[in-house]
This record gives C-alpha cells, structure tokens and sequence, in this order.
C-alpha cells in the first residue's frame, strides 16, 4: 500500500496514517505486527505443478516485479504474461480460457475430497 501508485490504495494509506497520527514507518511497523505473513513466505509449501499465473505486466495495483518475485519463490511454474494491467487483464480472459482448462485437466485431481461431494456427483 505505501508504494502502490493505485490511487485508493495510496487514499487508504494516508486516511489510516491521520486517523491514527501515525507517520509512513510507524504505520508500516504497526501493519507487520498484524500482517503475520506473505505469499512469497508460504510459495514453498505449494506444489510447483498445482500453479499457473496469470501475470500482467502493466498492474499498478500489484506491481509486476512482486508477481515476478512470488513467481521465481513458487518455483518458476508456468506463467502467463497478459500484456495490461490489473482489471484489465480480465479482456484477456477469452484468449487464456482454452490454456487454463488445459492446465486445470492436465495438473489438478477432478475426484472430490469428501463423501458428501462424491454423493453429489453421483447423484447428477
């Protein structure tokens, strides 16, 4: 939130700093004290073949260069580059429909976890 060039982001910031009469640092202080984790911290619990990213290279929202960094900790799994930014990347949904349920067939088990859901698909 404190380098996000995301206008609400940045209004969310300043509003939490005044409401709070914190400065930057002592409020990026206070978030890590309640913010326990990051997905960079958990990307080697995850199975390398179970990801697929879909990462825009214009987000200013997510910036690309986090993307990339939980990219290079989950491993380098395959990943998508969608040449725009964070909501609309959403344009190029149509375009990666096809490679996504690919992916979803290829790497990820369709038999349901629990009892209840097996009764389900079996009675469809």
């Amino acid at each position: 939130m404190r380098t996000s060039v995301e206008h609400s982001l940045r209004q969310d910031w300043s509003r939490s700093r005044r409401c709070h009469s914190l400065t930057d640092k002592e409020l990026y202080e206070a978030m890590g004290q309640v913010i326990r984790t990051d997905p960079v911290r958990l990307a080697p619990y995850l199975a390398r073949d179970h990801v697929l990213m879909l990462i825009a290279r214009f987000d200013s929202f997510r910036p690309t260069r986090y993307q990339v960094r939980l990219w290079r900790a989950l491993g380098k799994p395959r990943a998508d580059f969608v040449p725009l930014g964070h909501y609309t990347s959403i344009l190029m949904l149509p375009a990666h429909r096809v490679s996504v349920m690919h992916f979803f067939e290829e790497n990820l088990d369709r038999t349901p976890s629990n009892p209840a859901a097996t009764a389900i698909q079996a009675k469809n």
